[in-house]
């Protein structure tokens, strides 16, 4: 990506379809100034600075962003890698991306997408959808349609708590890769931490404390595995707890607070004040693997409350992550597998096709991120395939 774009604030989804592909990655600025501040500190790490002047210059303005969308969806029809709006509500975000990207945008729900699936099978998927369309069930049952045909299908999904957010988090998915290739691995379950050095693992001579815990959860990260007790909204780290709030408090279903529920500064999984809180979109990581009993909970399945990790994570610092959608058992040596694929270059969504086929549960890993996306420097290089009989998941209760 050229040094000279930079992001630009607008203000609807129908503005991103407006722009063109030369201009700033438009970004819908939120209402809230403080979630505003903290996408800036963001985009900074990945090198992305506010473009001066107006992108009103750049809009197009012969058409509106219904006739663009559509006129889009059909000169698209013939490329193999898609982005999918599964509902209305973030489609024209959805075209956006597929525009910006190259690929083909289309708009169908689940039942049209099977049909759409038995035509053609595509090299890779991005689902687009609000949080509220992906629980367990639906992700499962994409998982099952994309692995009936004969060629494989990479996957992922993209979503968030609003447009705002949505955009963000495709502005991330465009942005530069960061310089940083450091690999790490926290192991809360055997109170261990590592840094990998090539494929091998470089244990730390510090012990499992808080103040090294701390340490680490601060540092920058390529690729950073969390293994860790975990529930969809928080993941316990022994001397600190994640915490998915995204706001200044905890919120149900019908957007009132929730009583005794999370607040800035506080958290309902901590009442012991040597427990450190860090919320989730503080870590500062570009993509997170994050092994625990349930780590992709958006759709308000296990509690009517908005605090996710994943949601969390993606209005923060990470643009990729894989984790789980149901509890999974794996062994200690997962973390450092996975570590390895992504060093190796392995696209993530061959990634978690691959975990998936030789896992003991029914697609119990999902990518919150660009299938496409992989740490090749040059997408163009070959990598070679691992063999599924050496990669071994399922075997430790989490």
């Amino acid at each position: 990506m050229s040094e000279k774009i930079g992001y630009a604030w607008v203000h609807s989804q129908a503005d991103l379809v407006h722009y063109s592909f030369d201009a700033p990655i438009p970004i819908i600025e939120p209402f809230d100034k403080q979630r505003k501040e903290r996408w800036i500190a963001v985009l900074q790490m990945y090198g992305l600075k506010s473009a001066p002047g107006n992108l009103m210059a750049d809009k197009t303005v012969d058409k509106s962003a219904g006739e663009i969308t559509a006129t889009y969806m059909q000169q698209s029809s013939d490329l193999d890698d898609w982005v999918i709006a599964l509902d209305d509500a973030y489609a024209y975000a959805a075209c956006y991306y597929a525009m910006k990207t190259g690929r083909r945008f289309v708009k169908a729900s689940l039942d049209r997408l099977e049909v759409l699936l038995r035509l053609c099978a595509p090299k890779s998927v991005l689902i687009v959808c609000k949080p509220i369309g992906l629980h367990t069930g639906i992700l499962k049952k994409i998982a099952a349609l994309l692995s009936q045909g004969e060629t494989e299908t990479l996957w992922g999904v993209a979503t968030s708590v609003d447009a705002a957010g949505l955009s963000f988090l495709l502005a991330k998915f465009l942005s530069p890769s960061l310089p940083c290739r450091r690999y790490g691995i926290i192991d809360a379950i055997a109170r261990q931490a590592y840094e990998m050095d090539g494929n091998e693992l470089r244990a730390s001579d510090f012990e499992f404390s808080p103040d090294y815990l701390w340490h680490q959860l601060a540092q920058q990260w390529y690729s950073l595995a969390l293994v860790s007790h975990g529930e969809g909204a928080h993941a316990n780290l022994e001397h600190a707890v994640l915490c998915g709030l995204m706001g200044r408090e905890e919120r149900g279903s019908d957007g009132r607070p929730v009583e005794g529920g999370c607040r800035q500064g506080t958290c309902k999984r901590v009442h012991n004040p040597n427990i450190s809180i860090l919320p989730v979109y503080e870590l500062r990581t570009e993509n997170l693997l994050f092994l625990s009993c349930n780590g992709f909970s958006v759709s308000n399945e296990l509690y009517p409350s908005d605090v996710s990790v994943a949601l969390s994570l993606a209005d923060g610092y990470p643009r990729a992550c894989i984790t789980t959608t149901e509890t999974v058992e794996f062994t200690e040596e997962s973390a450092q597998e996975f570590q390895s694929l992504v060093r190796q270059g392995h696209q993530f969504g061959k990634i978690v096709n691959l975990v998936n086929d030789v896992s003991l549960r029914d697609y119990p890993y999902v990518l919150l991120g660009d299938p496409l996306m992989s740490s090749a420097q040059d997408p163009r290089d070959v990598f070679v395939d691992v063999e599924r009989s050496s990669f071994k998941i399922d075997h430790r209760d989490n």
